[in-house]
């Protein structure tokens, strides 16, 4: 099995126009904060000092109110302080991020999707993205770190060549890598936007952190983005 790397509740969107028309849907989502937003996300955190006025409007990508956000703020706070919530954005337990979700969020198009790195990659990234000693421990590095298998029940939507920096992903979407790789690998995006297979995904990510490409700097390697149903099974909330 891949270790999961986290859980993150985000919004689908529409397509921009630097993307290509021809390899990607019409609507999409993108494990890159460059791309997608995330909640809870970094304005969230009591400590990072976020002024009001950027609170509620990061807030309000996701259709929250003023007056709900402070409420976020602490929720979110108190629950990266016990271990719940990794920094910036991620959830440990899908649990938790159905939690957040039925108690702050009315929105049509939100997506509860989890990562996965494949295995013979784990200790690659392990070795490279340790933190320094001075440095924060971002939350998708413990969650690599405890090797735990990704939660059961959720449909695979492919495979997104990401690179990891400093807690976050750049995407190949963002330099538009999405053609480059289609020409020169014959490796093209399936439905969803993703890659098919971790073989494609691997080719593609492979490339994207070639030095000559000119993406960013880091740490390339194919993550399985997987969705899962905002409510659970059976959930009346």
């Amino acid at each position: 099995m891949n270790p999961s790397g986290g859980y993150f509740l985000t919004r689908t969107l529409d397509r921009s126009d630097f993307m290509s028309a021809d390899l990607l849907p019409d609507h999409l989502i993108s494990m890159s904060d460059c791309i997608c937003d995330f909640i809870p996300d970094l304005w969230a955190l009591e400590w990072a000092q976020a002024t009001p006025e950027d609170q509620i409007e990061e807030a309000a990508q996701f259709d929250v109110a003023p007056d709900q956000v402070q409420e976020i703020v602490d929720w979110s706070t108190q629950k990266m302080d016990i271990g719940v919530v990794g920094y910036p954005c991620l959830f440990y337990g899908i649990g938790d991020a159905r939690d957040f979700a039925s108690r702050f969020l009315n929105v049509p198009d939100l997506r509860l999707v989890g990562i996965s790195l494949p295995a013979d990659h784990v200790d690659d990234y392990l070795s490279s993205q340790k933190p320094a000693a001075d440095q924060g421990e971002p939350g998708i590095y413990p969650a690599i770190c405890d090797r735990r298998d990704t939660t059961s029940g959720g449909t695979d939507l492919g495979w997104e060549p990401l690179c990891y920096e400093h807690g976050g992903f750049h995407s190949w979407l963002c330099n538009s890598l999405e053609v480059e790789v289609a020409k020169d690998l014959a490796i093209r995006p399936g439905p969803s936007g993703f890659l098919d297979s971790a073989s494609d995904g691997l080719r593609a990510a492979e490339y994207c952190g070639r030095e000559e490409v000119g993406a960013e700097p880091g740490f390339w390697a194919p993550w399985l983005v997987t969705e899962y149903p905002v409510k659970a099974e059976g959930s009346q909330a």
